[in-house]
């Protein structure tokens, strides 16, 4: 039971003194109860079985959604020839390693002044 601060001890009288009296109670009443009980069935709820049917068919229908994707996609096809693949390998990797000259770059006049009117710009100068 809660302990009430001194400070709340007139609403405790109070309380006890003003307190209403409680229906006195029938000498069945226990067995009303139980024949109530065994009596009725217990209602079906039937929110929880809608609940799990409706869930149970969206996860379902998402399963069968990324499944049909990743069934109906084409899977990238193997080379028949290895030879054609191989060769195509090599040429690509030995042109991806080869110098690539350094071309300088040439001012004019016309280039150095753009860069100096607005240098935040880029240019593209192109000579005849």
């Amino acid at each position: 039971m809660t302990h009430f601060p001194d400070d709340d001890e007139q609403l405790v009288s109070f309380l006890k003194q003003y307190h209403p009296d409680p229906p006195p109670a029938k000498a069945d009443l226990e067995m009303q109860l139980m024949e109530l009980v065994t009596r009725e069935a217990p209602p079906i709820e039937h929110s929880h079985q809608f609940f799990w049917i409706i869930s149970s068919a969206i996860a379902g229908s998402l399963v069968l959604a990324i499944g049909g994707y990743r069934f109906l996609t084409p899977s990238p096809k193997m080379v028949a020839n290895s030879e054609e693949l191989e060769t195509f390998l090599v040429d690509n990797w030995n042109s991806s390693i080869e110098e690539i000259p350094v071309v300088t770059p040439t001012y004019t006049a016309e280039a150095n002044w753009l860069m100096l009117s607005e240098p935040e710009t880029r240019y593209v100068v192109s000579h005849p």
